[in-house]
């Protein structure tokens, strides 16, 4: 499985750092004292791709830069929705992602987040059958239009895939071997973790191995490095595994909550944990 990253020491691969409503001098430097040597700072729309942009240039030892668009772009009930979206709408934003690549370039490490996210699309009961199906064909217009670009600039992708593995996989697949990147957040079955591994992605894992509603993701995770003795953050990256805090959300239960919002430092944390259970 080719190395998305080539960090050997812990490091956050998904979190959204300019979202936190901390002081990021203290982020960072928190980050560094619990050991976390690097943070990909994810983007979620052109405004926040900026943003990071921004940040790597203020913390160019540890912040790195993407640049991508969210499915919750075109999920009505989300914040981020825009009722006016449509293909042509698409193809506007992640033209303006492009021209954002072409004057900086080699600046941003990954394309993300992108993919697909039927979640809340089943959560929310008041959408119409017909504001259901028009999602989620924009959103896989969505997806599929930023896995190109990534290709275009041989960029690897930070993807989200929520309740809707299956269509994700189906839409790289078509692209392999050019396309690249990691399933951040993975909670998926053993199944899906395998097919994904199989195909040469690797998997995100985060804070919510720690939840107590979490044990078939850590019987997944257990299962996929039955093989291989895990004594270091480096072994789980060697065989497609990557951690994450997906801050500021999804605080890890295994540690004081002394902050409101989590941040890239529990990373250390989140390592511990996976260290602990993996080594009963």
């Amino acid at each position: 499985m080719e190395k998305i990253f080539e960090f050997k020491t812990l490091f956050d691969s998904h979190s959204h750092f300019g979202m936190t409503e901390l002081p990021k001098e203290e982020m960072v430097e928190e980050a560094k004292e619990n050991g976390v040597m690097k943070i990909v700072d994810v983007a979620n729309d052109y405004n926040s791709s900026l943003s990071s942009l921004h940040y790597s240039e203020k913390f160019p030892d540890i912040i790195l830069p993407t640049l991508g668009i969210h499915p919750e772009l075109v999920i009505p009930g989300s914040e981020m929705y825009d009722s006016t979206i449509d293909e042509k709408r698409i193809d506007v934003e992640v033209n303006k992602l492009e021209e954002l690549l072409k004057s900086n370039p080699s600046k941003f490490l990954m394309v993300g987040e992108t993919g697909i996210d039927y979640y809340w699309l089943e959560k929310n009961l008041q959408l119409s059958k017909e504001e259901i199906e028009k999602s989620k064909s924009l959103q896989k217009y969505l997806f599929e239009s930023q896995v190109k670009l990534a290709i275009k600039y041989d960029l690897p992708l930070t993807m989200h895939a929520r309740s809707s593995y299956r269509d994700c996989i189906d839409i790289v697949k078509k692209y392999i071997p050019k396309v690249r990147g990691v399933f951040h957040s993975f909670t998926g079955t053993l199944d899906e973790a395998k097919e994904i591994n199989a195909l040469g992605f690797p998997i995100g894992i985060n804070g919510i191995i720690t939840y107590k509603s979490a044990l078939d993701l850590r019987n997944t995770l257990i299962e996929l490095t039955k093989d291989t003795k895990i004594t270091s953050p480096e072994d789980l990256y060697n065989i497609g595994i990557y951690l994450e805090t997906d801050s500021p959300f999804l605080f890890p239960s295994n540690i004081e909550k002394r902050k409101k919002f989590n941040s890239p430092y529990t990373i250390k944390f989140i390592w511990e944990f996976v260290y602990n259970l993996l080594n009963k």
